[in-house]
């Protein structure tokens, strides 16, 4: 199973205006923008699932049978989660290469997952 989380903002959890955050006074956005960046969206779906589709193709001209999806909510526990479920025997998993306070602050989904997951994991550099 090929998979990508996307990691949801708050202001789609909240299902809040897009630009609510950005202004504590009022909404400096019009719906012109909150409609741009919804096509935006869109179009990165179109060439997310290109993508996922190109990777599946590959995996299968290999032999190997593949099928690939995404979906949303925090990486680290949705791979988890999903091996889980799917009953995995390995998660392979890319690596940024933070270290330090920048892994601190903004975590990591590798070490998690390397921690938590049900099975095996090959971290991928």
């Amino acid at each position: 199973m090929i998979v990508t989380v996307i990691q949801e903002n708050l202001t789609r959890t909240l299902d809040l205006p897009i630009c609510s955050e950005i202004s504590g006074y009022g909404s400096i956005c019009t719906q012109e923008m909150v409609e741009l960046e919804e096509k935006l969206i869109q179009e990165n779906l179109v060439e997310l699932q290109a993508w996922l589709k190109r990777l599946t193709e590959q995996a299968v001209n290999q032999g190997v049978k593949a099928t690939s999806d995404y979906t949303y909510g925090q990486p680290r526990e949705k791979i988890c989660a999903m091996a889980k479920e799917w009953g995995a025997d390995l998660i392979i998993v890319g690596r940024r290469g933070r270290s330090g306070l920048s892994e601190l602050l903004l975590g990591s989904v590798s070490n998690h997952v390397v921690h938590h997951a049900p099975c095996s994991i090959l971290v991928v550099q």
